[in-house]
């Protein structure tokens, strides 16, 4: 027997009522289950934001490419020790080198000559294509007889020794010259006991650089919180130790964790105000907390349900997939106050299943039509977006079924509402 027409909408017999509870209690079995099967396998919960883009379409080179390319950016950390007093700025770069070298979250600090030795490595083999200025400036104008008059120095010299390529590689020591130009002071930069000191002038400033990488991936939350926070206490614990110097940071790990941080802090306070809000609403509506208590026992209910089958299908939840989920499923609050509106104010004369016959037609329109809009969110390319979809399109199901089947049945004894301001 379908729900009967009548001439005030779509009305819902004792036998459907009776119907959608034994739905409700096989859902409520079923998502039981579900979330005790992967409790058995173990849940996977991701938080690296590389999970919520689209995977890529190109050949394996280009995506090899990509990977490097995102790793030398995102996992590196520069790290400037500034100050006044060279001494100072030079002992405190040292300390804070040791201390970074310890981190677990941290590759051993990057070799500044290591890095040199890494760079003409690199550079070799492409030598007869490159050079410096002067040596294109000498060229250009015909004037090769100075360059030929420096090979020869260079290749009788006393510093021979320290060219990076041998006779037989660069014949005319052109190679040599430019790695010397290239590695040579500019605008004060220079290398002491292991370091990369820059001075300035107008005022007087040092700062010795560091380098450093991370061990772990970058685009992860919890990694991003570790590192961000273990390398401030060192470099704030430096600057203490060395009175006039500080430690400038920079790098996307530090980014991204102040982004994460002020996104949390924000998020908190919209939600404890938001919260406080509606606690505040319900007790001035009805007098009571129970309405407000069985609202978030659906949305409870839909989160559930929502948890269970989207990580069956998927493998795994991403946080934000939670998080963002669950605000969407929030908007179940309607269906539950539409009903508690309609009990209260039906007062003695009504009861549970009255009012949820009095609200039904609006309530099952309200689910299809979001139903429909969260539903879109499948059709992008992004990971995360279907992931929300299918999270938030069960978690909305489950809700409406909590309120539908269950609260008829909870909220039998709801007090008629009492005459006030807001009534």
């Amino acid at each position: 027997m379908p729900p009967r027409l009548e001439p005030g909408g779509l009305s819902l017999s004792a036998r459907w009522q009776r119907i959608l509870g034994a739905v409700l209690a096989a859902v409520l079995l079923g998502a039981l289950a579900l979330l005790v099967q992967q409790s058995q396998r173990g849940f996977q919960f991701e938080a690296s934001l590389r999970a919520l883009l689209p995977p890529v379409q190109h050949g394996a080179l280009v995506e090899a490419a990509n990977r490097r390319l995102l790793a030398r950016a995102n996992q590196t950390l520069v790290l400037l020790v500034a100050g006044a007093d060279k001494a100072a700025v030079k002992a405190a770069a040292a300390a804070l080198k040791r201390d970074l070298a310890r981190l677990p979250g941290l590759a051993p600090v990057q070799d500044e000559d290591g890095g040199a030795a890494a760079l003409v490595t690199l550079l070799k083999q492409y030598r007869f294509h490159l050079l410096s200025a002067s040596q294109r400036a000498a060229l250009a104008a015909g004037t090769v007889q100075p360059l030929l008059v420096r090979a020869e120095r260079a290749l009788y010299g006393i510093d021979s020794w320290a060219a990076v390529a041998t006779p037989e590689e660069d014949p005319l020591y052109l190679f040599n010259d430019y790695i010397r130009q290239l590695l040579s002071d500019d605008g004060g930069r220079r290398r002491e006991d292991g370091l990369v000191l820059v001075s300035r002038e107008n005022p007087r400033q040092h700062y010795a650089v560091i380098t450093a990488r991370l061990s772990g991936d970058a685009f992860s939350l919890a990694q991003q919180r570790q590192v961000a926070a273990a390398v401030a206490a060192l470099s704030a614990a430096v600057a203490g130790r060395h009175p006039g110097v500080a430690v400038l940071r920079s790098g996307f790990v530090f980014h991204a964790a102040a982004a994460a941080a002020q996104a949390q802090r924000d998020v908190s306070v919209i939600a404890l105000g938001s919260l406080a809000g509606i606690v505040l609403l319900f007790w001035a509506a009805f007098r009571s907390l129970t309405p407000l208590l069985l609202s978030l026992t659906a949305i409870a209910f839909g989160c559930l349900c929502a948890v269970g089958v989207s990580h069956a299908v998927f493998g795994g939840l991403h946080v934000l997939t939670l998080v963002f989920g669950a605000s969407l499923i929030g908007v179940a609050v309607d269906y539950a106050l539409h009903f508690f509106t309609r009990l209260y104010a039906m007062g003695a004369g009504g009861g549970g299943r009255a009012a949820l016959a009095a609200v039904f037609p609006g309530m099952a329109l309200a689910l299809v039509t979001t139903v429909i809009a969260y539903a879109c969110l499948a059709s992008t390319s992004l990971p995360g977006l279907r992931q929300v979809a299918l999270f938030s399109v069960v978690g909305l199901v489950g809700a409406w079924l909590f309120v539908a089947g269950a609260l008829p049945w909870l909220a039998r004894a709801g007090a008629p509402l009492r005459p006030g301001a807001l009534s």
